[in-house]
């Protein structure tokens, strides 16, 4: 957003307004998006598979507002909400009709970009354990982006420590046989 590095990268999906605000970013405007290129690694896939950790709105068991908690998650994702929050505050909407509106294409030039990608993601495991191993695998590499150690050895860590994590929870770890991986159809 400073303008001051030519970069290819991977962005959320919520960063990118905040690079195309024009009051904020010195790059809006100057950016081009596409779909990320791994394309290569699932036979028959067009585009690059993105990971997707989605975008909810939960209510606690506990609360004592489950009701209203509920009414304002669908006020939150009806068309016309989600078409204003897009449009006004550049939000990324969840509603796939709203991804197909023309004249937010023409506003907002990563929209049709970002369908194509979300329509091509591998979601996150639903597994509790799920925040652990974003927690260890992302200390893990910014220690090898960091120079702690090479990237390599980061991987290699990385690897260990979701392994060890996942079999103590009785995870069939390793286990999986087949020509294909479980998100590759």
């Amino acid at each position: 957003m400073s303008g001051q590095a030519v970069t290819q990268t991977m962005q959320w999906a919520s960063r990118i307004p905040m690079v195309e605000d024009k009051e904020k970013s010195k790059v809006a405007g100057k950016i081009r998006w596409t779909t990320l290129p791994f394309a290569g690694w699932v036979p028959g896939r067009k585009v690059g598979m993105a990971a997707n950790d989605g975008w909810c709105i939960g209510i606690p068991k506990a609360s004592k507002h489950q009701k209203e908690a509920f009414d304002f998650a669908v006020w939150c994702v009806t068309k016309d909400k989600q078409a204003r929050f897009t449009s006004e505050f550049q939000v990324p909407p969840t509603r796939r009709s709203v991804f197909d509106r023309p004249d937010l294409h023409q506003k907002f030039i990563w929209l049709p970009v970002m369908k194509v990608q979300l329509e091509n993601a591998y979601d996150f495991p639903i597994i509790p354990e799920w925040s652990e191993i974003l927690e260890k695998v992302g200390a893990e590499i910014h220690a090898g982006w960091s120079g702690q150690y090479p990237m390599a050895k980061a991987l290699e860590r990385s690897n260990e420590l979701v392994t060890q994590l996942l079999k103590e929870r009785k995870y069939p770890v390793g286990t999986w046989k087949g020509p294909k991986l479980p998100w590759e159809g």
